[in-house]
């Protein structure tokens, strides 16, 4: 069994972060996205193929460099094909009889091998993984119809009061090599709105049920969100380990990366350090810190700080800074700073660029 990754977005919703780092390398935790899906497969999916829209150099040299035991193998799609197009097009030189696949921009705690085993015990030749959100919610999302496991229909974004469920399309997927049988070559094909509905229709599709969290790593407020759930999950209260903390308050949960260094500050909760990052003087909550920055008397909250920073005297809430921006005695709110520029001014709800 082979492994398809969908990363073929911009992430323009994302940017600064995403400037010009291919939105499957943006660190989640220390590491890169399309890690956490690919470190959740079965061991025997040995060959992972990554779908991406374009090509890109960091992503070439990441699958070059081999971090992880599988062989990833870098595929770019001569011209946009949607998500069922990308999945037939990175699977064309493979033998394999059935595939995971996955959109790549997605951290959860679905059970891939349970999933596998939900597919062999039934007659179909796709399942689809299913998350349940909140009902007052359904609206935001595709919803399905589902009967004893077997999927019916899609309905997309219902009002509450005539949603079959509550149950989404979390973005993961079993195929039977069949399935690529119904995606029509050398146009874009939706998985979800042509393949999936005709499987639907033949009796075909399913549906595995899984709870615990989800989160769709799309926007500054999921990429926080995805930091949040990590902690609660998969960290202790406090992951410190090779940080240097003197006179700081530490509310967790708090992660710190080796090198990074903390000095009278008050840092949580849910705050992520990355290496050589130092904080000194500064309140620090709900935010995310990337390696190399400094942080000098400031307050930061619900804010991303990419690589190379300097904060000096400022005031963030809401913010995202991308890498080696400085900001320097002012005050800013929902503003969004890309790489290398400097903010001295008070701000609301603006870039700078």
């Amino acid at each position: 069994m082979d492994a398809v990754v969908l990363a073929g977005g911009f992430g323009t919703r994302l940017r600064p972060l995403t400037w010009d780092t291919p939105k499957p390398l943006v660190p989640i935790l220390g590491k890169p996205l399309i890690e956490w899906v690919i470190r959740s497969l079965p061991r025997d999916v040995v060959h992972v193929h990554i779908a991406a829209g374009f090509s890109s150099e960091k992503l070439e040299r990441y699958v070059e460099s081999d971090p992880l035991p599988r062989k990833l193998h870098l595929k770019v799609e001569p011209k946009p094909l949607d998500t069922a197009g990308a999945i037939k097009f990175a699977c064309r030189d493979s033998t394999a009889d059935a595939f995971v696949a996955f959109n790549g921009d997605i951290v959860s705690s679905l059970d891939v091998r349970q999933m596998l085993e939900f597919h062999r015990e039934h007659d179909g030749i796709a399942t689809v993984a299913l998350y349940p959100v909140p009902e007052d919610e359904v609206s935001r999302f595709g919803v399905v119809d589902l009967d004893d496991n077997r999927i019916l229909d899609f309905v997309e974004k219902p009002e509450p009061d005539e949603a079959p469920s509550n149950l989404i399309n979390a973005g993961a997927y079993v195929l039977d090599r069949e399935v690529l049988n119904y995606i029509p070559e050398g146009r874009p094909v939706s998985i979800e709105r042509e393949v999936f509905p005709k499987l639907a229709e033949e009796g075909l599709l399913y549906g595995f049920k899984f709870e615990g969290y989800w989160v769709d790593v799309g926007l500054p407020e999921t990429y926080l969100e995805a930091h949040r759930v990590l902690m609660e999950h998969e960290c202790s209260e406090e992951s410190v380990v090779g940080a240097r903390i003197t006179d700081t308050d530490l509310e967790p949960p708090v992660v710190a990366a080796p090198m990074a260094e903390l000095r009278s500050s008050e840092v949580g909760p849910y705050v992520y350090v990355g290496e050589r990052t130092e904080i000194n003087g500064s309140v620090i909550e709900n935010s995310v810190i990337l390696s190399d920055v400094e942080i000098v008397d400031s307050e930061i909250r619900d804010t991303i700080v990419a690589e190379g920073c300097k904060i000096e005297d400022a005031r963030l809430d809401g913010c995202v800074l991308g890498h080696d921006a400085e900001v320097c005695g002012c005050n800013l709110k929902g503003v969004r700073v890309a790489p290398g520029k400097e903010a001295e001014q008070d701000l609301e709800n603006e870039w700078v660029i």
